[in-house]
């Protein structure tokens, strides 16, 4: 069996969406050389469809200066493994907000750098927390509403959050 074959039946092993680039020192650009079955999975892509195209293809036209601006500086200063988010977008034109877990290989002989990234769909979970944080203003709210002092601590006894009539009730100036 052949590395290529070898390289892919492991990556195949993960349900994470994997992809796999390769920068020549006279390319401006990463190319890619290989995906996993994940890959195709979340974002729709065949081998025969991204295979040798730029890897930004897969990377929503509308954001791909701020993810330029969010991972450049990781590579310029020879990071081999960094994250960030991103919009990505599907063969099929829709979006979604991923996180991308990145590992940089360069190759001293050929001077090529080779770029692994593994993409994950947050969406759900961007939602959650958006949820999360109104339902929050909306305590704090609430709470500024009681005339009287409240406060709330975690398990842990550490302050969390309270209202203004307890800032107002522990010291002279609640600014």
């Amino acid at each position: 069996m052949d590395f290529d074959a070898v390289k892919s039946r492991f990556l195949d092993l993960t349900s994470d969406a994997v992809a796999v680039a390769r920068v020549a020192p006279r390319d401006d650009v990463a190319r890619v050389v290989f995906i996993n079955r994940g890959f195709t999975d979340l974002l729709g892509y065949g081998p025969e469809d991204i295979i040798g195209e730029s890897a930004h293809v897969i990377y929503d036209p509308a954001t791909w200066d701020d993810i330029v601006k969010d991972v450049a500086p990781h590579f310029d200063a020879g990071h081999q493994s960094f994250a960030a988010e991103a919009r990505l977008m599907r063969a099929d034109g829709s979006t979604f907000l991923a996180s991308i877990s990145l590992v940089v290989l360069a190759d001293a002989e050929t001077g090529d750098r080779w770029i692994c990234g593994t993409h994950r769909d947050i969406t759900r979970l961007k939602e959650a927390e958006a949820a999360a944080k109104a339902m929050r203003d909306r305590l704090i709210t609430a709470l500024d509403a009681y005339p009287d002092p409240i406060v709330i601590y975690d398990r842990e006894l550490r302050l969390v959050s309270w209202n203004s009539s307890y800032v107002a009730s522990i010291c002279d100036d609640p600014d």
